[in-house]
């Protein structure tokens, strides 16, 4: 079994609807998250309803990064300019799920953002590392359970399925001399990850969910890619945002090699993220 239940983050109707349809036949139980919208024009105001709070001291100065592992290997700053209210919120959709699974009682459960490319078509290495392409069949959960079995050696609390494909170029192909690597390989087919960017396909155990709701997230809300990351950082050298270091070596994380669930095309799907504005407070 990939995960007792999937969760699945959405907001708008449409994209829900598209994922339903992708889930058709899904072998496996599956619940909608609708996530907080940071598009409100009171959203700001919301989050003190709630009594939900953004981090602090978010943005990093160029001469503060200048100083950090990141700029070593090449990495922009892109925390000089703050979070957006999509990002905020888009983070607390990611919260909310981790929360319901927890309620649930799970012992491991798939998170899926709605533009997640389940059920359908994409390229994959086989036995014999040559890349080929499967159709919209069940090949794709064949895959996932045969790379399940892969990782099963290893004492994982998260498991990517999907990430940005950048992380794992400048693995292997970097052009940067790196102290450590990004994702090392363990096997054939599953890498050790030091730092990965992109939450929308990912496996967490119930030791990992309680980790990832230990640690206040929903009062020190920030963006959700650097806040996981920053659980299985190595303190003595992370690419993580240098306020999220505290965090470091609580969580073990793996991937499969290559991912196993795509992403759609930001052009098609839409980013929410960064087409909302950033908080006032950081500008």
């Amino acid at each position: 079994m990939i995960a007792d239940k999937v969760y699945i983050l959405y907001l708008e109707e449409d994209k829900k609807e598209r994922m339903q349809k992708r889930l058709e036949n899904f072998p496996i139980p599956y619940e909608f998250v609708k996530g907080a919208d940071g598009r409100r024009d009171d959203f700001i105001d919301w989050l003190d309803k709630k009594n939900y709070h953004i981090m602090k001291d978010y943005v990093v100065s160029d001469e503060e990064h200048a100083k950090t592992d990141r700029a070593k290997v090449g990495l922009d700053n892109w925390y000089r300019n703050g979070i957006t209210t999509g990002e905020v919120g888009c983070g607390l959709g990611h919260w909310y799920m981790w929360k319901k699974a927890k309620e649930d009682g799970v012992e491991k459960a798939l998170f899926l953002e709605d533009d997640a490319m389940i059920g359908e078509s994409m390229s994959i290495t086989n036995d014999d590392g040559i890349w080929v392409t499967y159709d919209k069949d069940n090949m794709q959960l064949i895959n996932i359970i045969k790379y399940l079995d892969y990782a099963e050696e290893y004492d994982w609390d998260l498991l990517y399925l999907g990430f940005d494909g950048v992380w794992a170029n400048r693995d292997f192909t970097t052009r940067h001399i790196l102290e450590k690597p990004l994702m090392k390989k363990v096997s054939k087919y599953i890498a050790k990850v030091n730092f990965a960017y992109n939450l929308h396909a990912y496996i967490v155990t119930n030791k990992g969910i309680d980790i990832l709701l230990n640690n206040n997230f929903e009062n020190n809300l920030c963006v959700a890619d650097e806040y996981v990351p920053a659980l299985y950082g190595n303190d003595k050298y992370s690419l993580n945002h240098p306020q999220l270091n505290y965090l470091n070596g609580q969580m073990k994380a793996y991937a499969t090699i290559p991912m196993l669930i795509d992403q759609e095309d930001k052009g098609i799907s839409g980013s929410l993220t960064t087409e909302t504005g950033v908080i006032e407070s950081f500008k």
